[in-house]
């Protein structure tokens, strides 16, 4: 196979999962939805972020980005405390709460999830183990992103 032809694959392939994690997020998170899953892994993970950061990496506007982060602050999800350097900025962090609610959501992903690997065989589900670790590695040379000692992007 040409590369270009394992490029479009792949491209088809990744909007197809993009579809099919947005369809079965929206089942099993209810209460988180992609986009407020994607912040709060975001806070976690860099240990916060003030509005302008948040916004270009999750990708939304600032004034959506605002009105969601204060839903999730009223929720218990996210911390805002002024910065210190600078009264004007604010600082967002995720809570124990969003810590929690996170677990969940992923929990519940990975039980729905599992149903559906029940139906593979041992050797297709090492085979898929197999091409996941291969993607890892692809996508983290295409983004420059780490990959943890799972195969999987943190």
């Amino acid at each position: 196979m040409r590369s270009e032809e394992a490029a479009r694959l792949f491209m088809d392939f990744a909007v197809r999962m993009k579809r099919f994690f947005r369809s079965e997020h929206g089942r099993e998170t209810a209460d988180l939805t992609e986009v407020r899953r994607r912040t709060l892994h975001f806070l976690a993970a860099e240990g916060g972020a003030g509005l302008r950061i948040l916004s270009e990496k999750i990708g939304i506007s600032p004034s959506s980005l605002c009105i969601m982060l204060g839903k999730l602050e009223e929720e218990g999800y996210v911390a805002r405390r002024r910065e210190e350097e600078d009264r004007r900025g604010v600082r967002y962090t995720c809570t124990e709460e969003g810590l929690t609610a996170l677990e969940r959501a992923r929990e519940r992903q990975i039980a729905a999830l599992s149903g559906r690997f029940r139906s593979l065989t041992d050797d297709e589900r090492d085979s898929l183990a197999h091409a996941m670790a291969v993607i890892d590695r692809l996508i983290g040379k295409i983004a420059d992103l780490p990959v943890n000692g799972t195969g999987a992007t943190p």
